[in-house]
């Protein structure tokens, strides 16, 4: 059988399984096709998680969590390609969020944006205190800020900006515990 029909067989099947929230089938060819979870589908990264986490949650978070625990690449895609994103745009629980940057997903600035226009509360503080917890610096607090801002949310501007100002109190303990450092007279 030629590779392209392979291919549009596989996205078939994919279409068939997020168009009915199957996820018993997804669970039996995910068994004997172990890579089946982390199948891409076009050249902008776009993966079978990606167009699962896009797909409204009240029939697919059965299928979503038959992807994650069968290794689906949380990474895969680019910009509003990533799951992580299309999760959150998309209104996923916060069971699915968690799930997805468990399994190794990128915070960056704009996922966390996206939950700040969405205003996803739940999905914010989240991302903000996992973010700040493993000290991943892809998050800039003038860009939070300003977004926070924008959203004119009263309860998504107060969390941005505690956490702008525990973010600045651990930058000035850093330097100051740096500055501390030296050599010790005998």
């Amino acid at each position: 059988m030629k590779p392209w029909l392979i291919f549009l067989a596989q996205l078939k099947i994919i279409e068939a399984i997020l168009d009915n929230g199957d996820a018993n089938t997804l669970q039996a060819f995910c068994v004997h096709y172990p890579d089946f979870a982390s199948f891409s589908i076009d050249y902008h990264g776009k993966t079978f998680l990606t167009k699962a986490c896009a797909r409204p949650p009240e029939k697919i978070v059965p299928v979503l969590h038959v992807l994650l625990d069968n290794g689906a690449d949380v990474n895969d895609g680019l910009g509003p390609f990533t799951p992580l994103y299309a999760a959150i745009n998309s209104v996923q629980p916060l069971e699915i969020i968690d799930k997805i940057v468990q399994n190794g997903a990128g915070i960056y600035s704009t996922v966390v944006h996206s939950a700040i226009q969405k205003e996803r509360l739940d999905v914010l503080l989240y991302l903000l205190w996992r973010n700040q917890a493993y000290k991943n610096i892809n998050i800039k607090t003038q860009d939070l800020t300003k977004y926070a801002q924008e959203s004119d949310n009263k309860g998504i501007i107060a969390v941005v900006e505690r956490f702008v100002l525990d973010q600045e109190a651990e930058t000035a303990r850093r330097e100051r515990k740096g500055k501390t450092k030296g050599w010790k007279q005998v």
